[in-house]
């Protein structure tokens, strides 16, 4: 999932700067893909909180903060 997000983010981030090129100047297709791809990053980024937090819960460990702080935090 993280590469999947940080991926999301890098095509965000060059599809903004394409849209603000003259060569795409006017061409919705930019654009388009840009707000889709804004619209992915959100759904994968809310379904990987869902899915720590239904781990942490079945697990019963704090993944949060085994995440954070390198170690395992049980319940």
């Amino acid at each position: 999932m993280i590469w999947l997000i940080w991926s999301l983010v890098l095509l965000l981030g060059l599809t903004g700067w394409m849209s603000r090129l003259d060569a795409f100047w006017g061409d919705d297709t930019v654009h388009l893909a840009h707000a889709l791809l804004a619209d992915f990053l959100l759904a994968c980024v809310g379904l990987h909180l869902v899915a720590v937090s239904v781990m942490s819960f079945l697990l019963k460990e704090n993944l949060l903060l085994s995440m954070l702080f390198r170690r395992r935090v049980r319940k």
